[in-house]
């Protein structure tokens, strides 16, 4: 295992990464002026003349290019598919043809290798900060090798609620007051139920979300009505669907930009960090 954090280099902290599936609307929402040369022709998503060529050959304009970058990320990808079929597109020709801002190109690298990592069952030790691959996936029990290379002593740490271990007794409860394992467990075995998202189109999703509001995390659970939800606990409005949260009285993911396309209010995956 490597020692070097990858994340030190990165503005985002990992811990705001890990909230990439709601961070990924913060771009989107600003208005943005690009300027490009030499257009391939007319965008095979939206018809705009600005199409610039793939290399799997079909024409995409820069915005198109980034909301679908935005919409993969907010889905937990970490890679970026073309809007047409499923080639790749490297986040090099993202950052060519795409005209992202240098934020931009900060939180995408930031958020793609935090979705990497998801993928492949990694947590960062709490103690030494150096990321920590659990062997076992039923495991919650996390051993970090690092730690005692760098003098410290051997060093466990429970893998929902990130902090010691303190029950020697077993290998399956912590024994930390309110950790998330419950609730983690809860949302993953959670049914699923179809919702109409706020273009009218049929969704599978979990019928149980944790309120995405830092520091919240109150278990709630769809019934009936609408996709808009109030935390009973902080009070914070939020889309049961893509976990948007609500910004100035309203929700991002219902605005007339998000409509348009109707990409970005993608059903969040099933919740199971914090």
């Amino acid at each position: 295992m490597a020692d070097l954090d990858p994340f030190e280099k990165n503005k985002v902290s990992f811990s705001e990464a890990r909230g990439c599936q709601l961070l990924f609307v913060k771009f989107r929402d600003q208005e943005r002026t690009v300027s490009f040369s030499h257009p391939n022709g007319n965008c095979n998503t939206c018809g705009h003349p600005s199409g610039l060529q793939m290399k799997c050959g079909h024409l995409i304009c820069p915005d198109d290019i980034l909301d679908k970058a935005w919409h993969d990320i907010g889905n937990m990808k970490f890679e970026i598919s073309c809007t047409e079929c499923e080639n790749i597109i490297l986040m090099k020709d993202i950052f060519k043809f795409g005209l992202p801002t240098l934020e931009e190109e900060q939180f995408l690298t930031t958020a793609i290798t935090t979705n990497y990592y998801e993928s492949q069952d990694i947590q960062q030790c709490p103690q030494c900060k150096t990321l920590c691959q659990r062997e076992k996936k039923d495991s919650p029990q996390i051993f970090c090798v690092i730690c005692p290379r760098r003098g410290k002593d051997y060093y466990t740490f429970c893998w929902y609620c990130l902090r010691d271990w303190k029950n020697t007794d077993s290998h399956q409860v912590c024994g930390n007051e309110k950790c998330l394992r419950e609730k983690t467990l809860a949302l993953i075995n959670s049914p699923m139920k179809d919702f109409k998202d706020h273009n009218g189109k049929v969704v599978s999703i979990p019928t149980r979300r944790a309120c995405p509001r830092k520091g919240c995390h109150t278990l709630i659970e769809h019934t009936q009505a609408c996709n808009t939800m109030t935390c009973c606990s902080c009070k914070n409005d939020f889309c049961f669907i893509c976990l948007s949260q609500s910004s100035s009285g309203s929700l991002a993911c219902k605005s007339k930009s998000y409509n348009a396309t109707g990409i970005r209010c993608s059903p969040a995956p099933i919740q199971t960090k914090f």
